[in-house]
C-alpha cells in the first residue's frame, strides 16, 4: 500500500511492510509490570510503539492496538526461582497487590498521555485473564509439549526445534545454568514455567485453582494468550524492549507456535533499544532512574523528554545526562516558539512548495521510522524563508500528526510560567486582528510582543532576577504600544536602550529559537540605578560566551548603551540616531549557521 520499510528482529533486517489483513494493522506491546513507579527507561518501549502507531495511521492504515499490563507472575529476577514482583511489593507495603497494582498502572497511563502518547484500543491485565492463560497451558499440554514437576507445569523447549532460531541462541552455552535459574526436575535450563504452584504453606494474595493445583500462571504465558484474544492466532507487529529477544520472545513464540501450528505467530517483530544511563541500563534493581515527575520538578516538560526520544533512533541505543535532558528541553522550546509565529495563520499554501517537504518527511519515517531525520525536515520547515506562514503553518501541524509534540497548543517554559495581563490582552487584540484581516495591526502587535518576549527570554539565560524582568518586559511593551518615552526619560542615567542582534546558535543563546537574526530594540525605564547596573553586568557577561563560541563576533552582537554614554558600540554611523545602530549579518555567515544548526 505505501513504501514503508520496517525492521523485522525475526529476519535481522528491513522490509517493505505491508498488513495481513486489507488496511488494517494489528499491533501488541509488552506492557509495564505494574509493582513500582515506571522511569523514564520504562516509557521509552511506549514513546516508540507510539510513534509506530502514528507512522501507520499517516500511511492510511488502521491501527488495533494492544497492551497487557503484567500484574502477576513476573519473577524478581527473571529466574524460575524468583519471588512474585507483585508479591514482594506488597509484602514491603503491607497493601494487596491489587492497590498497587492499580496505583502504579494508574501512574503508568498518566506519564504515557503526559508524554503525547495514543491510547490504546485494548488494556488487559494479567489477572483478568487466567482463565485463557490455563486454556493455553492446557492445549500445550494436550499436545505433549509440557512436564509437570513439584514446582510447576513448564514447557519442554527441546521439543521445539526452532526454539533457538529467534534470539539466535546457542543452547549448548546454557547447560551449566543460565539466568532461567535452577529448579530441580527441569530437563533443560531453557525451559520455562507455565504455570507456577504454590509452595507447600506459603499463602500467595494472587492464587488461582488449576488442573495442576492452586498456583499462578507463568509470566510468558500471559501476552500469547492476551495477544490472541484480541488479535487472533496470526498478527502483524509485535513491539518490546531489546531484552525481550532472548527469553521472554523467544518463550512467547515457543508457546504460541506449538499450540496452534502457525509459523510465523507474528509478522514483525519490532524492538527498541535501551536508555543508557552513565554507562549502564536504567533500571530499578540498579537505582539509577529518573522519574518522569523528577524531570517536570527540574523543569523539563514532559513533551521535552519526547523530543529526546524523537531525537535518537529507536534502535539505537540513547545516551541521557542531565545536559542531554536539557538541550533536548531548550531545543523543544525553541521549536515550539517557532510554531507559535505562524500558529493558526490560515491562506492557500503553495502545493509545490509543500510537496518537496512532505516526501522528505515521509521518505525519513517510512525508512524504518528514522525520526531523527523527520525531526530535521521539521526544523527546516520551521525555519525557511522560502514558506509562506500559512505554508509553514500547513506542513507543521501535518508533520505533528505523527511527531506527537502538541506544536498547536504547547508554549515554551518561558512563556508558560510568566502570564501578564497586559501581555495576554495584547495577544487576544492581535488574534481580534488576525480574525478580521486586519493584518497590518496583527503584525505591529506581533512585533511588539516579539521584543517583549526577547526581554523575558534574555532575562532567563542570564539569570536576571524575575521581577526585574517582568518590570522591563511591561515597559518595553507599554513604550512599543504608545511610541512615547517613558516619564522621567530625559533624566541622564535612568534609560537603558537594549538592542538585540542574536543569531540563533545552539547551547549558546537563542533569544525566539531561530537560526534567522533577530532584531528587538526597546527603550527600558529604569527608576533604580542599581538595578541598571545590574543589567549591564549581566549582559555583559552573557556577550562573553557568544563571542568565543560564534566563528564571527558579529554573528551575535549586544550591546548595551544609555544616555550617559557608559557603554558605548562599536561602527556607529554618523548619520543614524544614537541606540539605533545594528550590524546585519552577511549571507555567508547566515549560510554557516545553518549549517551548523542542521
Amino acid at each position: 500500500m505505501t513504501g514503508l520499510h520496517l525492521y523485522n528482529t525475526r529476519l535481522r533486517r528491513k522490509q517493505s511492510f505491508s498488513p495481513l489483513e486489507g488496511d488494517h494493522v494489528r499491533i501488541y506491546s509488552c506492557g509495564p509490570t505494574v509493582y513500582s513507579a515506571q522511569h523514564i527507561g520504562n516509557l521509552r518501549p511506549y514513546l516508540f510503539a507510539d510513534l509506530l502507531r502514528r507512522v501507520l495511521r499517516a500511511e492510511g492504515y488502521r491501527v488495533t492496538h494492544v497492551i497487557n499490563i503484567t500484574d502477576v507472575g513476573h519473577l524478581v529476577g527473571e529466574v524460575e526461582t524468583g519471588e512474585d514482583k507483585m508479591e514482594a511489593a506488597a509484602r514491603r507495603s503491607g497493601r494487596s497487590a491489587g492497590e498497587i497494582a492499580e496505583q502504579f498502572t494508574r501512574q503508568w497511563r498518566e506519564d504515557c498521555r503526559r508524554v503525547g502518547c495514543l491510547d490504546a484500543q485494548v488494556y488487559c491485565k494479567a489477572t483478568d485473564h487466567v482463565e485463557q492463560q490455563i486454556a493455553l497451558a492446557r492445549r500445550l499440554e494436550a499436545k505433549g509439549y509440557t512436564y509437570a514437576i513439584d514446582d510447576g507445569l513448564y514447557f519442554d523447549t527441546s521439543k521445539f526445534g526452532r526454539y533457538a532460531e529467534f534470539a539466535r541462541l546457542d543452547l549448548s552455552a546454557q547447560e551449566g545454568g543460565s539466568r532461567i535459574g535452577d529448579v530441580p526436575g527441569k530437563r533443560h535450563p531453557a525451559d520455562f514455567a507455565l504455570w507456577k504452584l504454590t509452595a507447600p504453606g506459603v499463602r500467595r494474595q494472587q492464587e488461582w485453582d488449576s488442573p495442576w493445583g492452586r498456583g499462578f500462571p507463568g509470566w510468558h504465558l500471559e501476552c500469547s494468550a492476551m495477544s490472541i484474544e484480541y488479535l487472533g492466532q496470526n498478527f502483524d507487529i509485535h513491539t518490546g524492549g531489546v531484552d525481550h529477544i532472548p527469553v521472554h520472545h523467544t518463550n512467547e513464540i515457543a508457546q504460541t507456535e506449538c499450540a496452534y501450528d502457525v509459523h510465523p505467530w507474528v509478522n514483525w517483530w519490532m524492538h527498541e533499544e535501551f536508555i543508557d544511563f552513565r554507562g549502564d541500563k536504567m533500571s530499578k534493581s540498579t537505582g539509577n532512574i529518573y522519574l518522569l515527575d523528577d524531570l517536570v520538578e527540574r523543569g523539563v516538560k514532559p513533551l521535552a523528554y519526547r523530543y529526546f526520544f524523537l531525537q535518537a533512533h529507536y534502535r539505537q541505543q540513547q545516551t541521557f545526562t542531565d545536559e542531554a535532558i536539557e538541550a533536548a528541553a531548550i531545543g523543544y522550546d525553541r521549536l515550539v516558539g517557532q510554531a507559535i509565529e505562524v500558529r493558526g495563520v490560515s491562506g492557500k499554501p503553495d502545493p509545490e512548495k509543500l510537496g518537496e517537504f512532505r516526501e522528505r518527511f515521509r521518505a525519513a519515517m517510512r525508512d524504518d521510522l528514522n525520526a531523527p531525520r523527520a525531526l530535521a525536515v521539521a526544523w527546516e520547515v520551521a525555519r525557511s524563508h522560502d514558506l509562506s506562514a500559512a505554508e509553514r503553518w500547513s506542513l507543521l501541524a501535518e508533520f505533528d500528526d505523527v511527531l506527537g509534540l502538541d506544536l498547536a497548543g504547547a508554549v515554551p517554559r518561558t512563556a508558560a510560567s510568566e502570564s501578564n495581563p497586559r501581555i495576554d490582552a495584547r495577544v487576544a487584540e492581535r488574534e481580534g486582528a488576525r480574525r478580521d484581516g486586519r493584518f497590518g495591526e496583527a503584525d505591529r502587535i506581533r512585533d511588539e510582543l516579539a521584543v517583549a518576549l526577547c526581554v523575558v527570554r534574555l532575562a532567563s539565560v542570564v539569570g536576571l532576577p524575575m521581577k526585574l524582568a517582568l518590570d522591563l518586559r511591561n515597559q518595553c511593551v507599554e513604550i512599543q504600544r504608545g511610541g512615547q518615552e517613558p516619564p522621567h526619560a530625559q533624566d541622564s542615567g535612568q534609560i537603558v536602550d537594549v538592542t538585540v542582534n542574536a543569531a540563533g546558535h545552539p547551547g549558546v543563546l537563542d533569544l525566539q529559537g531561530q537560526v534567522t537574526p533577530i532584531r528587538a530594540l526597546g527603550r527600558m525605564h529604569l527608576s533604580d540605578r542599581g538595578r541598571r547596573e545590574r543589567l549591564e553586568v549581566e549582559l555583559r557577561k552573557a556577550l562573553r560566551p557568544l563571542r568565543a563560541e560564534l566563528p564571527d563576533k558579529n554573528l551575535a552582537n549586544l550591546r548595551l548603551r544609555h544616555e550617559a554614554g557608559l557603554v558605548t558600540q562599536r561602527g556607529q554611523d554618523a548619520g543614524q540616531p544614537r541606540g539605533q545602530q545594528v550590524l546585519p549579518l552577511k549571507r555567508e555567515q547566515l549560510t554557516e549557521l545553518h549549517r551548523r544548526a542542521a
